[in-house]
């Protein structure tokens, strides 16, 4: 057998990887003035006006015996399009429809079903600052999703992603 000394070598750099602090809060989604918007209600004008922006979001299902269940979700403009999308999903939006199916259960059983939207002061990811706006890139609200999904499950919450 040959030996492959001089095949060549790749040598990968290490490079650390920094997150600063995050200082965040999850923000009531409302349906007028201090209303907090209910699952399956209607989309209102007030929504329409106020929600349109990219968003980390999160519906919260709050039960009649105290226990709560979340759904984490990243879109491009939160209102209407998505919110449509729970209220009225397509055959081929496999997501929505058991969400959609989830929540009509809850709903039954007693729970009150509540949207939120994260909402955070700047920090950086390296030496890159990342910002509210910077949830218009599809790549920071997906990494934002997964390490909300990752921080809910490590904290033993209840989370309907799958």
């Amino acid at each position: 057998m040959k030996s492959t000394i001089n095949s060549p070598t790749f040598i990968q750099r290490i490079s650390p990887l920094t997150i600063s602090s995050i200082s965040y809060q999850w923000s009531p989604v409302n349906s007028s003035e201090n209303i907090p918007y209910s699952f399956p209600n209607e989309i209102t004008d007030y929504m329409k006006l106020k929600y349109g922006f990219p968003a980390l979001y999160r519906w919260v299902i709050r039960r009649s015996d105290g226990s709560v269940l979340y759904y984490l979700g990243e879109t491009e403009g939160l209102v209407p399009k998505r919110i449509y999308q729970y209220l009225k999903p397509d055959p081929t939006q496999k997501t929505n429809q058991r969400l959609h199916k989830v929540m009509h259960s809850e709903i039954q059983g007693g729970s009150k079903i509540l949207l939120e939207y994260l909402s955070f002061s700047p920090f950086k990811l390296n030496n890159h600052e990342i910002i509210q706006s910077s949830l218009m890139d599809a790549h920071i609200r997906r990494l934002l999703e997964e390490l909300f999904t990752v921080l809910f499950l490590k904290n033993g919450e209840r989370v309907l992603n799958k």
